[in-house]
This record gives C-alpha cells, structure tokens and sequence, in this order.
C-alpha cells in the first residue's frame, strides 16, 4: 500500500530521493485511477468490455483489465515490502529492523488494513463483522503473509510461490470432490464452495468456532495464491532495491521474468482458466507477470531515464489508502442512499445523488459522450481533493 511517504510538504526533489521508487508511486496512483473509471462505467452497450469483470459470465472464464486492478494492489503492497521494512519508517534511532519487528511492524499494518475493511463492510452491510473478506481484508492478511514469507531466503520464497500454485492447480483441476467422486469446475459446485461449507462436525462445535474454521478455509482457498502475488512483487522490489550502479539491467531483468510469468500464466489457462474469483494459479500469475512488466517499464521511463515523473498518477499513489477510504464511504453512505428533489426521475420520484450526478450529462450531451464525462469528472474531482492534500503535505499512513 502506502509506505513511507514524506511528513512535510513536498517538492519534485524531495520525493525523488532514495529509497522511494517515484514509478511504484505512479504504478499505485495509475491503478487507482482505473479503479475510479471502471467502478463509474455501468453501461456495456457505452464502454469497452475491458471496462467489466469477466466473473463466470454464465460459464465462461478469462480475465479484462479490471479483473487485474485488485491483484496489481497486492502486488504493489508486495513490490514496497523491501523498501518499507529495510529503509522505511519504524527504525529505532536509526538501526535496522529485525526480522521479528518487521513481522510485527507488518502484521500491526496488515490489521489496520483489515479493519478498515470491516469497516466499509460495515457501512454496506449495516453491520460489524470481523471475520468477513472484502478488498482490504484479503489485502491486509495478503499482506502480513507476505512478509513473513519475505524473511526466508529467495529459494524458499520462489518454491512458496510454486508450491502454493501447484496446490491451488490440484485442488480445482484433479482434486475429486468428495460428494461427487469426480473433478468438478462449475460456480456453484467445486472444491472452494465444498470447503466453505463444510460442517467440520459442527455439532460437537459451537456456532463461533464453526464460523471462523469455514472462513479461515474459504479465505486462505484464495488468500494463499493471493500471497503469492505480494511474494512475487516483493521479489520485483529486492531487484530495484538493489540495483545501484546498472539501474537499466535491472529494469531489463525484471521486464524479462515478467514476461516470462505473464506467457506461463497464458500456456497454463487453457488448462486452468484465469478466475478473478477463484483466484486461479493462471491468474495469479497474470497478475505477477503483467505488474512485473509494467513496472519494469515506468522504473526505466520515471526512474532511470527520468522521461517524466508521472505526477498527475502519483498524487493518487501517496494516498491510495485515504483515497480508497473515503470514495467507498462516500459512494455507499452518501452518493447511493441520499435522494434529492431538484431532478427527479421521469415517473416524478426523487433521484440518488449518484444517479442524477450520472444523468445530468447524459441529458446535455447524450448517452455516450454524457458517460464518459461524467466518470472522467468524478475522477478529476477526487485528483483535485487529493492534489490539495499533497500540497499540503497530508498523507494517509498505516
């Protein structure tokens, strides 16, 4: 997520020096930016299908580029680990942080994460659940996990990456279900949803514990290939890290192993499919090697050759948390509950704020062009409250 912004108001130079890599900021602020365009495009005969998640779609499977705004989070989160936890903020007096500080240090960021999540869970459902997966609560444990797993040597990262793939391959692909004898690969009826319900002997336990041993099986069914890709994004930050005097091999390097993940996932989804929602082991590795790529390419752009800085993307990237806070509870609180009487729909009923917000433009300048002004406004307007606060120097940190 967020690591290690500056305290004070910064300038270009301020933000430019060492450890911080100015393409990571532009690579969250750039995801960011999508989130917010495809969350405002609701309409499939107005935008591209890339705009829309694939899901199951009756059956069918693949991956657009909105399935791959969540999983380039986590590999973000992954890519700043070495950054934040070797040089980040936290030292005492200056020194190095242990490997059990920087578990702890992780798991106290990896909490909050999860919490905030609960939150907005919380302000959709109209209740509190702690032990419920959304973004950030798969992100938060995503996250913890990846740093414990950080602190083995890179041959012990490398084969939990594979191992945890491979496993997440048999379970869907060759693992017979147990009410079915069978392999079976439907939405409704597969090895996730049979673990998820399964009783455990939920009559000698109580209704608690037989909660949380579903969901600890439901989530880490996903969590653990999801841990892969902030495993892999931290393998990506330890070359930049580390790169000093050949920045450009590098970049080179990581452009390389990314393409190269990014070709396996491609030969291994016509066996295993890419799934956003079984978090696949073809589309973790999708979403491994197309972030290694991308952010092979803006180090080299932004860092490197300093070509640009990509500003505008980074004004997102330093408060991606705030960022994502504060649209979600606007959205569900305000945007989408709150009426007003001033355009109302064409029966005479008061319109949501988000609705008559969507059809104003499309009344001036018709359906299309209306669309997509509104989503690129909305998207301008939060730019222009986050551009203030890092005028100011206000950043959001856990």
């Amino acid at each position: 997520m967020n690591d290690a912004p500056a305290t004070t108001a910064p300038d270009e130079a301020d933000l430019a020096r060492p450890p911080r890599l100015l393409s990571l900021d532009a690579f969250r602020g750039l995801d960011i930016a999508l989130m917010v365009l495809v969350n405002m495009t609701w309409n499939r005969d107005v935008f591209p299908n890339q705009f829309f998640h694939v899901g199951w779609n009756d059956g069918k499977h693949g991956a657009t580029i909105t399935d791959l705004v969540f999983p380039w989070f986590l590999f973000i989160a992954g890519a700043a680990i070495p950054f934040s936890m070797h040089s980040g903020r936290g030292r005492p007096s200056g020194r190095r942080l242990g490997p059990a500080r920087r578990i702890l240090t992780a798991t106290r960021r990896g909490l909050v994460i999860y919490l905030l999540g609960c939150l907005l869970s919380a302000s959709r459902n109209g209740d509190v659940r702690l032990l419920t997966l959304d973004i950030l609560q798969f992100i938060g444990i995503a996250y913890i996990i990846g740093v414990i797993i950080c602190e083995l040597p890179k041959w012990a990262r490398i084969a939990f990456v594979a191992v945890v793939l491979a496993a997440k391959a048999w379970l869907l692909e060759l693992c017979p279900h147990p009410d079915h004898a069978a392999v079976v690969w439907e939405q409704h009826d597969n090895m996730r949803t049979w673990m998820s319900n399964i009783q455990l002997g939920t009559a000698a336990l109580n209704d608690t514990l037989g909660h949380f041993i579903r969901f600890a099986l439901n989530g880490l069914f996903n969590i653990l290939p999801g841990a892969t890709v902030v495993v892999t994004g931290a393998l990506a930050g330890d070359i930049l890290r580390t790169a000093t005097n050949n920045r450009i091999s590098a970049a080179r390097i990581l452009l390389i192993a990314g393409a190269l993940a990014w070709a396996a996932s491609y030969a291994l989804s016509f066996w295993h499919p890419y799934s956003k929602d079984f978090f696949t082991a073809s589309y973790a590795l999708l979403a491994a090697g197309s972030g290694a790529v991308i952010l092979a390419a803006l180090y080299y752009i932004i860092d490197v050759r300093n070509l640009t800085t990509l500003f505008w993307a980074r004004v997102f990237g330093l408060n991606a948390i705030a960022f994502y806070m504060l649209n979600e509870l606007l959205f569900r609180i305000v945007l989408s509950k709150w009426t007003q009487p001033w355009y109302p729909n064409q029966d005479g009923s008061p319109r949501t704020l988000i609705s008559a917000l969507m059809q104003l433009p499309q009344d001036l300048l018709g359906t299309h062009a209306g669309l997509w002004a509104f989503a690129i406004l909305y998207m301008l307007a939060w730019w222009l409250f986050f551009y203030r606060w890092y005028r100011r120097g206000w950043f959001c940190k856990v």
